[in-house]
């Protein structure tokens, strides 16, 4: 991240490797647009129930499988 550049959080309601569906493709190809062209230090953040991914040990903020910039709300 260069000092001028933006840090960005793209928040989608859920992630396209957990739901398939045409807002989280969306959201998800920005946040990696954004941060291959070097526009902005962008990361993304997405809700998931326990229909998607088991809840965590006590934080429902968890990273996706230990991706870089990718985070999960358990809600």
């Amino acid at each position: 991240m260069t000092q001028s550049q933006p840090r960005i959080l793209i928040i989608s309601h859920g992630h396209p490797a957990l739901i398939a569906g045409g807002t989280e493709f969306s959201a998800y190809d920005l946040f990696c647009e954004l941060n291959r062209s070097g526009a902005a230090d962008a990361s993304f953040l997405a809700c998931v129930t326990s229909l998607h991914r088991p809840a965590g040990d006590g934080s429902k903020l968890q990273s996706y499988n230990g991706a870089e910039k990718e985070y999960l709300l358990h809600v």
